[in-house]
C-alpha cells in the first residue's frame, strides 16, 4: 500500500479530552463545558454571581538579569471565576480530569500568592 503525500493524521489530545462548545463558547473539553452549563444555571437561580473564563493570573512577572538574558513572566489560567451568594470571596476553580505535575505546582503558586481566593477542582 501506497502511503499518499500531503496526508496528515487526525490529531489527538493528550489526555483524551474532546473539545466542545456551548452557547458560542469553546472549551478545551466536555468535562469544561458541562460545568460551564451548570454555572450558568447557578448564575440564573442567583446562586454565584460574576462568572467569569479564562482569568489570566500572574505568577511571576518577566524581569532581566544582570546578564542581559530576558526571563518570561509566568502566568495561569483558570477555568472560571465566580462568587457565591453569602460568600464574599471570590471562587477559582478548574477542571481537571488529569492533574499533571505542571497543574499541581501552578496550583500551588496561586494558593500561595492570591490567599485571599477559594480554590476549587472539578
Amino acid at each position: 500500500m501506497a502511503w499518499r503525500t500531503g496526508f496528515k493524521a487526525a490529531k489527538h489530545a493528550k489526555y483524551g479530552n474532546k473539545k466542545a462548545e456551548s452557547n458560542g463558547i469553546k472549551f478545551q473539553s466536555k468535562k469544561e463545558c458541562a460545568r460551564y452549563d451548570e454555572l450558568i444555571l447557578l448564575q440564573a437561580a442567583g446562586l454565584i454571581s460574576k462568572l467569569k473564563l479564562q482569568v489570566t493570573f500572574p505568577l511571576q512577572y518577566g524581569f532581566t538579569t544582570i546578564d542581559g538574558e530576558r526571563i518570561q513572566p509566568i502566568s495561569y489560567s483558570c477555568d472560571f471565576t465566580y462568587f457565591e451568594t453569602g460568600i464574599a470571596r471570590r471562587i477559582v476553580e478548574d477542571c481537571k480530569g488529569f492533574e499533571t505535575a505542571a497543574f499541581l505546582k501552578s496550583w500551588k503558586q496561586m494558593k500561595s500568592i492570591y490567599p485571599e481566593y477559594l480554590y476549587k477542582i472539578t
